[in-house]
C-alpha cells in the first residue's frame, strides 16, 4: 500500500510504502531522497482544538476511519527535539490547545 506524505502546507513530499503484513520488515518504506524526520504525517490537515499523536501511519488512518480526524504521527521510531519543535510550532499555528498521546 502506498500512502502520500504531505508537507504542512499541503505539498506532496513523497509516498510511504506500507507492508500489508505486520510480520514484514521494515513495515514502512520511504524513497531514499526523503527525510522522514522532517515531516509530520497528516500535519497538513490539523485543525484548531485537540490533537491526537499516534505511533504510526496505520494508527492515523485507523483513527480517521473511526471518525477521529485531528490525528498525526511522526514518521520515525524515535522522536527528536527538532520534531518536537516542529509539532509545537504546528500546534501554535493551528491553535491546538491539547495534545493527547
Amino acid at each position: 500500500v502506498a500512502v502520500p506524505v504531505h508537507a504542512l502546507d499541503g505539498a506532496l513530499l513523497a509516498y510511504c510504502g506500507i507492508a500489508t503484513s505486520k510480520e514484514q520488515s521494515p513495515r514502512f518504506l520511504f524513497p531514499s531522497n526523503f527525510d522522514p524526520a522532517a515531516a509530520i504525517f497528516n500535519g497538513d490537515r490539523v485543525q484548531e482544538g485537540e490533537l491526537n499523536l499516534a505511533a504510526n501511519i496505520v494508527q492515523v488512518l485507523e483513527a480517521f476511519q473511526n471518525g477521529v480526524e485531528n490525528t498525526v504521527c511522526f514518521l520515525t521510531e524515535g522522536i527528536t527535539a527538532q520534531q518536537l519543535e516542529m509539532l509545537a510550532s504546528l500546534m501554535d499555528q493551528k491553535k491546538v490547545d491539547l495534545l493527547t498521546i
